[in-house]
């Protein structure tokens, strides 16, 4: 292959993955517009997909609580610390 037909097979290549790419593009647009319209035209679900978003980005914020091992759990709580900063005494 001359490295002129390899700069067209790469030519076209590269434009059959910009089309696959737009084509992807425009689903997304359209789903995007599809949820937009039914947010639109039923408003109460509007308010359940704010309601879920909000308590989303607040659990991203929120401090973990969770704790892996039962023991150490059990000594949080006997401890009075159920959640937060555990301090542990290195002073020996």
């Amino acid at each position: 292959m001359s490295s002129e037909q390899g700069e067209r097979a790469g030519g076209e290549q590269a434009v059959e993955y910009l089309q696959a790419a737009a084509l992807e593009a425009i689903k997304a647009v359209r789903s995007f517009l599809d949820i937009a319209e039914s947010l639109v035209r039923e408003p109460e679900s509007a308010a359940v997909v704010g309601k879920a978003f909000a308590e989303a980005a607040a659990a991203v914020f929120r401090p973990s609580t969770l704790v892996e091992d039962p023991h150490e759990a059990s000594e949080m709580e006997s401890d009075g610390h159920a959640g937060g900063v555990h301090r542990i005494d290195l002073s020996d």
